[in-house]
């Protein structure tokens, strides 16, 4: 599939531009298609919104399964992260057995001091 950049703007034109407001504004006025986005496009930001106006066009159906589609993905992230943090304060209870420090245990673990500290006192009186 060949680069469709020259529909929209040319590429040395956004190479040349450094701010990412100031590309996003030329390239929306220099645009002559707004329902595709140009391949050379590299604006996250940019991306989202030319897809946050495709959804406009939507039905209330495809409204509600791409909804619920996020609503799936946000949860399955929220999940995997409770997994790494289950997983965290098991290491974590393990290197205060071991007598490491807070900050080391942090270190190694990425859980903050504050949980470190409360995990540890919670094993203290146990």
């Amino acid at each position: 599939m060949p680069d469709i950049c020259g529909k929209f703007c040319s590429a040395k034109l956004l190479k040349s531009i450094s701010g990412v407001r100031h590309k996003c504004v030329s390239v929306t006025k220099t645009t002559k298609n707004l329902n595709e986005i140009p391949t050379s496009m590299d604006v996250k930001g940019l991306k989202s919104a030319y897809q946050e106006a495709d959804r406009h066009k939507w039905t209330k159906e495809e409204l509600e399964e791409y909804e619920y589609s996020r609503m799936r993905e946000t949860d399955e992230i929220a999940e995997k992260l409770l997994v790494e943090e289950k997983k965290a304060m098991a290491i974590a209870k393990k290197l205060i057995k071991r007598k490491l420090s807070n900050e080391e245990i942090a270190e190694d673990t990425g859980l903050d001091l504050e949980m470190i500290e409360a995990l540890r006192n919670e094993m203290e009186q146990n």
